[in-house]
């Protein structure tokens, strides 16, 4: 008998169906795992992101702290502040500050630039020459200065002074050049009236001639500190002048005498 065809059984479309279901889970596999993937990629990029800016963060923060730690530093030590109001190497009176400037006679102190320095002197016996910087006015501040005693005594700071009138007021921190000192208040031009707020042995000043010392007043309401060579000698209480000029002294107590001043600073406190 011939032989019959072929029938058509369901094989061949089944196969066809075997191999699109296969190609459709092979396309939606790779679909997700790209979605996957990418959100992996994301995820990570975001956790790189987030670390990295958690990183900056802590390192500003880092940052931050030494230069606030770095500023409070600075005003609690000497010269307990950061803010520099005056800066003046006593060279000439170009600063602005208006040093007070007369040529010294026989019988008439001086206040002087010579030589890249500000020279004060005092000829007459019993008397202290002062040379006031009249373009100045502070209330709290440390106030320093480099001074040498060329021939003669003593030298020192004046501050919170008032010179306009007949009768000049401030406070004057007198240093001898022996190794004492004495811290007056004056009200008026005549000593008689002027009273001592404190006086002793200056502790770490380099005493004789020509040996310069960093002297130096920190005033801060009513409570005045005097230091040598940035070191504390002692502090009073005080609230008869609030603010000031600022100035400098030569003083007659044996000899003629002659200071030489250099580097004037004042920073201004809170």
């Amino acid at each position: 008998m011939p032989v019959p065809p072929p029938k058509k059984s369901g094989r061949g479309r089944l196969l066809v169906l075997a191999i699109i279901a296969v190609v459709v889970i092979l396309v939606a596999a790779g679909i997700i795992g790209a979605v996957a993937v990418n959100n992996n990629n994301t995820q990570r990029a975001s956790a790189t992101a987030t670390a990295i800016a958690q990183t900056q963060l802590t390192a500003t923060s880092a940052v931050n702290t030494n230069l606030t730690a770095t500023a409070a530093a600075v005003t609690t030590t000497y010269p307990f502040s950061n803010n520099l109001v005056l800066n003046d190497p006593l060279s000439n009176n170009s600063k602005g500050f208006k040093w007070d400037e007369a040529t010294p006679s026989s019988s008439q102190g001086g206040c002087t630039f010579q030589g890249q320095s500000y020279h004060v002197s005092e000829p007459q016996t019993g008397f202290f020459n002062y040379c006031i910087a009249s373009g100045t006015n502070f209330a709290n501040f440390t106030y320093e200065v480099e001074m040498m005693i060329a021939k003669g005594d003593a030298g020192g700071l004046i501050f919170r002074a008032n010179t306009s009138g007949q009768n000049p007021s401030f406070y004057y921190f007198r240093l001898n050049q022996d190794g004492t000192y004495n811290f007056f208040l004056y009200v008026d031009s005549s000593g008689t009236n002027a009273r001592t707020l404190a006086h002793g042995n200056a502790k770490g000043f380099n005493t004789g001639l020509n040996q310069t010392n960093l002297i130096s007043i920190v005033a801060k309401g009513s409570t005045l500190s005097l230091y040598i060579n940035k070191q504390l000698l002692t502090s009073v209480t005080d609230s008869t002048y609030t603010s000031g000029q600022i100035g400098l002294a030569a003083d007659y107590i044996n000899g003629a005498t002659e200071v030489v001043y250099t580097n004037a600073k004042v920073w201004k406190l809170s």
